[in-house]
């Protein structure tokens, strides 16, 4: 019986279940079943008689039981049916605010990742344009070393070619002053010869004197013109070498300049924009396979077509027994699916006592 123990604006949701001596009584008609079926060896058509009796009254009985039982425990699904719809309306209240709340945060989360993402994608367009920006400075900073060097080539190419012509002209002097120096020899050898061929032998003696002094003097001031080409062709060479040497420290200086360039640049990469996040909430995968086909069979028809290159998919064309099986009810001996069969494989049945 049922127990008011709500208020007066509530439903009652309590209730008891007795078994009373009826009840009992009914259920004990049951005791003995399975004895008696398990005491019957059935050797004849009477005996069968009997025994098919016994199992309708057993069937009768169930019956019978589960009727009961049906009506003992109706009141109490009902109490909990009631009880359950109290909650109900609450439940489903909550589950939409929790619905409107997740959309919402979904769409500012949304929000949120797209500005992150602008932020971040304008982050790295700055610095991919920092980057570029040091990289010109650093082709400038070459280009200007280049020059320089160039430059200072040039000068240096100068410079060995003044060496080259110095030394040219000291060689040019040493050899003209010593083809002077052999022909005015020539000529005062002669002339000597002829004084003393003339009887004048003092007079030759003084030749030779000054022609020796002539051509020392001579000697000396081709000497002296000579060693002054010799350093200015030093003095050139000097200045050649000190070119070349200036233009590999001016390549070396640019390229270390247009190196710290690109390396500052790069010591300072794009920052990393986060997101604000909500504590407990966030958005997990969710993969959701869906139809691309008409329908259904066109799906199966397109991946029995794949098999042969994908065997991998035959676990998509999953068997469907409670289909065949009803196939196998209606078409009986004449069933024909491959891989399958049917066959007649009969069962007991009995309609119950009346």
């Amino acid at each position: 019986m049922e127990q008011a123990t709500a208020t007066a604006d509530a439903p009652a949701l309590s209730i008891n279940l007795v078994v009373d001596d009826t009840m009992r009584s009914r259920m004990g008609q049951g005791r003995g079943l399975v004895s008696i079926a398990e005491a019957y060896e059935i050797s004849s058509h009477e005996i069968a008689v009997l025994a098919n009796e016994a199992m309708r009254e057993a069937i009768a009985f169930k019956k019978r039981m589960q009727e009961m039982r049906k009506g003992f425990i109706q009141p109490a699904k009902d109490i909990i049916a009631r009880a359950e719809a109290l909650f109900d309306g609450p439940i489903q209240d909550a589950e939409r605010a929790e619905g409107i709340y997740k959309q919402r945060l979904q769409t500012w989360d949304n929000q949120e990742k797209a500005r992150v993402a602008a932020e971040q994608r304008a982050a790295e367009e700055a610095e991919r344009k920092r980057r570029a920006e040091a990289e010109q400075r650093a082709a400038a900073e070459r280009a200007r070393a280049e020059e320089r060097a160039r430059e200072e080539k040039r000068k240096a190419d100068e410079a060995a070619a003044a060496v080259a012509r110095a030394n040219a002209e000291a060689e040019r002097i040493r050899r003209e002053a010593e083809e002077a120096r052999r022909k005015k020899a020539a000529e005062e050898a002669a002339e000597a010869a002829r004084l003393r061929a003339a009887g004048d032998a003092a007079a030759a003696a003084e030749r030779e004197k000054k022609a020796k002094a002539e051509a020392k003097e001579a000697k000396r001031k081709a000497d002296a013109e000579a060693a002054e080409q010799s350093r200015v062709a030093a003095t050139a060479a000097a200045e050649a070498a000190r070119r070349e040497e200036n233009a590999r420290a001016i390549q070396q200086q640019g390229e270390q300049r247009a190196q710290e360039s690109v390396l500052a640049a790069a010591a300072a990469p794009a920052p990393v924009v986060e997101a604000r996040k909500l504590e407990g909430f966030g958005q997990a995968a969710n993969w959701v396979v869906e139809l691309t086909a008409p329908t259904e069979a066109d799906a199966i028809k397109l991946i029995a077509a794949a098999l042969p290159d994908r065997p991998e998919l035959i676990a998509m064309l999953k068997l469907d027994m409670t289909a065949a099986r009803r196939q196998g009810t209606s078409l009986k001996a004449h069933f024909n699916i491959p891989g399958l069969k049917c066959t007649n494989q009969p069962k007991a049945v009995s309609r119950g006592a009346k």
